[in-house]
């Protein structure tokens, strides 16, 4: 797990689960250099799904098959990581949403960008309209989601764009948002609940601002090195014109020593 997924997914968890005992249920559990499992309080009750055996892993599932949990279980879903490695991520998010308890939350953090990573598979990544349209998919099915927040966070040490979207499990009039998440980050495209306004908009991704920034600084450079070269062929041109004047004076002393002798 990268530290950006680390971090963001601690901060929904702290923000979210405000009640406990807590019942926490997360999709794509193992721990991959990490956790989400490590910022729940040891009061609450934890269980990490995935479709292999592992750490933290605490129940194997089919990825083709419903999750084997009954509705309403969970006061708070989690997906870190996970929706790209998901063949069919629209039909999972249903699953997410009906296992969820009314007026619980879905937390999803998957890549908008960086590296094929296949664990197993790697198919998708999530750009800023993800979250209306996956909101949009669970109420055509009879599901009542309300996307609370969502955006592009900006990277740290690693070179992924997280797209984090937080849902709830009720109708827009219902929904009881948490503070926003965006705020403790660096975040592009914000989308927040009863706002149309994209705050911090960003048509380019990250990869092609930092591209964007090599490039000005490598003209910058470029720049340097001309207006350093230039005074180089100034200094060369003195040196030589000092050189031939040495050159023609040691010429006049050798005629004014010869003349002498004579």
């Amino acid at each position: 797990m990268h530290d950006t997924a680390y971090e963001i997914g601690g901060a929904f968890i702290r923000e979210y689960i405000k009640r406990h005992p807590c019942v926490v249920v997360e999709i794509g559990s193992m721990d991959v250099n990490g956790s989400l499992r490590d910022h729940i309080d040891a009061g609450d009750v934890y269980l990490g799904l995935d479709v292999e055996h592992g750490k933290s892993v605490d129940l194997v599932i089919d990825p083709l098959k419903p999750l084997p949990l009954r509705d309403g279980f969970a006061d708070i879903v989690l997906s870190s990581s996970q929706m790209e490695h998901d063949k069919f991520f629209w039909k999972t998010f249903l699953e997410l949403i009906r296992v969820t308890k009314n007026g619980g939350y879905i937390y999803i953090s998957s890549p908008s960008n960086g590296d094929y990573h296949s664990y197993p598979i790697d198919c998708w990544r999530f750009y800023p309209e993800a979250g209306l349209a996956l909101s949009d998919w669970a109420n055509a099915n009879g599901l009542p989601c309300t996307l609370i927040e969502s955006f592009t966070a900006g990277r740290k040490n690693d070179n992924w764009n997280d797209y984090v979207a937080i849902f709830q499990k009720c109708p827009p009039e219902l929904a009881t948002p948490g503070e926003r998440l965006s705020n403790g980050f660096t975040s592009y495209n914000v989308r927040t609940l009863g706002s149309d306004e994209v705050a911090n908009r960003s048509d380019r991704t990250e990869d092609f601002l930092l591209i964007a920034e090599a490039r000005q600084r490598l003209a910058a450079a470029q720049d340097e090195i001309r207006a350093l070269n230039e005074k180089i062929e100034v200094l060369e041109r003195d040196l030589r014109a000092a050189n031939a004047r040495d050159v023609d004076q040691h010429g006049v002393r050798e005629a004014a020593d010869q003349a002498i002798a004579e």
